[in-house]
């Protein structure tokens, strides 16, 4: 199992991506939000979360 946690230092909300293969990842995987715990399905090329203001996703 691999994670991902994406952080936005930003004064705005931003959506951030990273592609799959920067997390060493090959072709299609399912991920879920940690803290939340939102399924957010079966990811096809990047893993894409809507983070708030000085703050961050964690996904695995």
């Amino acid at each position: 199992m691999r994670y991902a946690a994406l952080f936005n230092a930003a004064e705005e909300p931003d959506v951030i991506a990273i592609p799959l293969a920067e997390l060493g990842v090959s072709g299609a995987a399912r991920a879920k939000e940690l803290w939340t715990g939102q399924q957010l399905g079966s990811l096809d090329r990047e893993l894409t979360a809507e983070v708030p203001p000085h703050g961050a996703a964690l996904s695995s």
